[in-house]
Order: structure tokens, then C-alpha cells, then sequence
């Protein structure tokens, strides 16, 4: 059976992705605040926000089919988000480029556009991404 994924984003471009590997994608951005903790390192950070974005989205997802009528939550997952192709599961993801122990924020405007870049001139920098999956079906992430 063919399962509908749940994407926790808005990115085109990880939407394009799952797609291009053969996944039916449906997006739901979650509407999160995407703020470092003090003393948070970045291999954390990326991991807490992706889970952070999968669980908002469950937890909305699991409200709306609770308020619907006659829809079982644990034999028919999400199913009203597509009815021919039922909800399996839900992926989040977080991404930052960090240098020197800093995470370059998502540029707001040009200026700072052009400042992230100067940043990242003349020296060495890591991508991070997370990533956090969520069984509609087994109602548990992994």
C-alpha cells in the first residue's frame, strides 16, 4: 500500500526531494520559533528543532482528526489529508551552517545576506541537518 508522507516544512527543495524518491508529499509547516538555547551546541539545536517541528505538526494533526466526526485516529491516520492515499508518516528537518562554534542564522535581507557571506569567506564551515520521523500508524517517532 502507497502512504502519503508528511512533510514539516514549507522547503521546496526537501519537498522536490522526497518526491524525486518516489514519496507522495504532503506539507504542513509547523509554526515554531526557531531559537538556539543558551549553551545549546548545534548538533542539538538542529536535532531539537526537527523533532520540535514533527511533533507540532502530529499534535496538530491529531487535533483536527479528533474534531472530526465518525474518523478513527488509530486505524485511519491523517487519511482526511488525501483520500485516496492514507498518512504514514511525518518528517521534519533542520538545517544551519555553523562556523567557529556559530550558527549563521537564515539571512532576513540583502544586508545581512552579504553579511552571512563575508562570514563564511576565506575559511572553513559545517552544514548540519536533523532529522526526525514520526509512525502515524505505531504512533511513536524514530
Amino acid at each position: 500500500m502507497a502512504y502519503q508522507l508528511i512533510l514539516a516544512s514549507a522547503s521546496p527543495r526537501r519537498r522536490e526531494l522526497l518526491e524525486k524518491i518516489g514519496f507522495t508529499v504532503k506539507t504542513i509547516p509547523a509554526d515554531i520559533e526557531e531559537i538556539q538555547n543558551d549553551g545549546e551546541d548545534p548538533t542539538e539545536f538542529v536535532k531539537r528543532m526537527a523533532r520540535t517541528k514533527v511533533l507540532a505538526v502530529v499534535t496538530r494533526m491529531k487535533s483536527t482528526l479528533a474534531s472530526t466526526d465518525g474518523v478513527d485516529t488509530h486505524t485511519r491516520p491523517s487519511s482526511i489529508l488525501r483520500g485516496d492515499i492514507p498518512a504514514r508518516w511525518v518528517v521534519g528537518a533542520d538545517t544551519v551552517v555553523v562556523r567557529d562554534g556559530e550558527i549563521l542564522g537564515k539571512p532576513q535581507d540583502q544586508d545581512h545576506a552579504f553579511e552571512t557571506l563575508q562570514k563564511l569567506n576565506g575559511g572553513s564551515h559545517t552544514v548540519l541537518t536533523g532529522f526526525c520521523v514520526f509512525d502515524m500508524k505505531k504512533n511513536k517517532e524514530g
